[in-house]
């Protein structure tokens, strides 16, 4: 059959496009503080296509659907609002996470709830004739710059009496001193009870009360006694007496100072209790007498003892370092008619001891 020159030859194709646009965040809630029983509402604005399902975390836990509202803005865009009365079980993070067919998006916000502040007395502890050592926990309701504290103490049946000083809202211990008090028999031993409360913007909490604490009977005072122990040409190891019995619980750590004989050149270490009572400097210089003292110190008051008595000791010597400047010259004597050589030198830079000979080769 003979085609006609208007016959078109027809090629049908099938395209399938998939059109997608990747999980996003575009907004959401900034952190918020609320009061016990405000109402409070978080929403998250979310873009991609095609969306398939947003959900709400708390503190990584999914939350039920029906806390949450979906709201679709177009194709693309949807707003998500999520609102409820807050309490104090509602403090935390909340995460907003978008799926579509092929990625995920996530992004979290706070809702801090503002309470009253919870207090506890952890640790109240005597550690001298008129100071007592206390250390508390306390949760700050959120308010961590507004948090302050009231604390009280009194001797036997006595009134409590008012602890003056500021108390910086971050500390969480302090050192009480008794001494200037009224409450103070003038005789040492007396019992105390101590009291704290921390107060915040939403209120007070209950008093933390201790148990009786009775005062030391002396002022728990240690001035170690240091010997000399060792020495090799870089180091030296010293040691010093341990503390008495009725004292180890009140001394933590050692201050201990190096100085350069005849200099100002200090050094000075921290040396932990539980390390023992001996310590070696090293990378020292040879043939160099320092001097050393130790201190005892507490982690309750955060001060040391008296100093104890210095301490000489020598590092031994070492190799010399080579002749300074060393020059050799050859000459010759017209007179004698003789050649010889003239070697001329300094003294080392570092002799690390005492030069008692040079060798010539």
């Amino acid at each position: 059959m003979k085609r006609n020159e208007t016959d078109i030859d027809l090629d049908f194709r099938q395209i399938l496009l998939n059109v997608t646009s990747p999980a996003q965040i575009v907004q959401i809630s900034p952190p918020t503080y609320k009061k016990m029983h405000e109402n409070v509402e978080l929403f998250c604005v979310v873009k991609g296509y095609p969306i398939e399902s947003i959900k709400w975390l708390k503190d990584n836990e999914y939350l039920p659907t029906d806390m949450w509202k979906v709201q679709t803005i177009n194709t693309t865009y949807k707003n998500t609002s999520l609102k409820f009365e807050v309490s104090k079980k509602d403090n935390g993070t909340y995460t907003c996470v978008v799926n579509t067919s092929t990625t995920q998006a996530n992004d979290s916000t706070e809702i801090l709830v503002l309470y009253k502040p919870q207090i506890t007395l952890d640790v109240i502890k005597p550690i001298g004739i008129n100071k007592i050592f206390l250390n508390w926990t306390v949760n700050d309701g959120n308010s961590p710059n507004d948090l302050k504290y009231v604390i009280q103490y009194k001797s036997d049946e006595k009134e409590w009496v008012y602890y003056q000083t500021k108390i910086n809202s971050s500390s969480r211990s302090l050192v009480l001193n008794v001494k200037n008090n009224t409450l103070h028999s003038g005789k040492n031993s007396t019992m105390y009870t101590v009291r704290i409360m921390a107060e915040n913007s939403q209120g007070s909490s209950q008093y933390s009360t201790s148990n009786l604490v009775k005062l030391l009977d002396e002022e728990p005072i240690f001035v170690p006694e240091v010997a000399f122990w060792a020495a090799t040409t870089s180091s030296i190891t010293i040691k010093w007496t341990s503390p008495p019995e009725k004292f180890k619980e009140h001394i933590h750590y050692y201050n201990i100072i190096l100085r350069s004989y005849n200099t100002s050149q200090k050094f000075e270490v921290i040396q932990p209790d539980n390390k023992g009572y001996m310590y070696m400097f090293p990378d020292l210089n040879s043939a160099t007498t320092y001097s050393f003292q130790v201190a005892a110190c507490s982690d309750y008051s955060r001060e040391c003892g008296p100093w104890s008595e210095i301490v000489n000791g020598t590092t031994m010597d070492g190799m010399s370092g080579p002749p300074a400047n060393a020059s050799v010259e050859c000459r010759f004597d017209n007179i004698s008619h003789t050649n010889f050589v003239y070697v001329s030198w300094q003294p080392p830079s570092h002799p690390h001891g005492t030069i008692m000979s040079y060798r010539v080769c």
